[in-house]
């Protein structure tokens, strides 16, 4: 579990802000874990800073430099490789989520996510669609970027969520579908108040 939460925790912050650099500033960035610099204080993420690949291009942007350590964390670890490689896989859809949502066409970058998860080979990892949300007066009806999992990332097992009961992610594909759409329509209504875009 400990493996797999770290390896959440990290590709969230290495990811997204990789993908954004190919995407909106046509740059790639280095991934591999010598290549990524980290500042912490007081034991949080402050600042993530990348390498600049040196000539050929690398390949799935954000990704290769996380693809390959989920064997070797799985080796070392025994966490399984579906879990590992679902987390490398969920900060992609994450990114592309950030990406499309203040876009007029909120899901404009769906078959970027999945050429892109498609090619580091993680298509199954994560469901991604177009959704509409009707019947949210002023919000924008849609299509909408969706994406949910479909490994846990088994946070719902460390001692704070169990204090706190049952305690599972948006996206797990433990909760039931009703549930994680309902949260998506919910998450939806949130961002375009924030945003103003109603």
């Amino acid at each position: 579990m400990a493996a797999s939460l770290l390896l959440e925790g990290y590709a969230q912050r290495v990811v997204p802000p990789a993908i954004a650099a190919q995407v909106l500033l046509g740059r790639s960035v280095d991934t591999e874990a010598g290549r990524v610099h980290v500042r912490l204080e007081d034991g949080r993420v402050r600042q993530v800073a990348f390498a600049t690949p040196d000539g050929a291009e690398g390949g799935v942007a954000g990704v290769d430099g996380l693809t390959g350590v989920v064997e070797p964390l799985h080796r070392r670890t025994r966490a399984g490789r579906r879990v590992l490689a679902g987390a490398v896989a969920h900060a992609v859809a994450v990114a592309f989520v950030h990406l499309s949502w203040p876009s007029p066409d909120r899901a404009r970058h769906l078959e970027d996510a999945r050429d892109l998860l498609a090619g580091a080979g993680l298509p199954d990892l994560v469901h991604l669609e177009a959704a509409g949300v009707p019947g949210v007066p002023g919000v924008v009806e849609g299509p909408w970027l969706y994406a949910e999992r479909r490994t846990c990332c088994l946070a719902f097992r460390t001692d704070r969520n169990r204090a706190r009961g049952p305690s599972y992610c948006a996206t797990c594909p433990v909760v039931p579908e009703e549930e994680r759409r309902r949260s998506f329509r919910e998450a939806v209504v949130a961002y375009a108040r924030r945003s103003g875009e109603r």
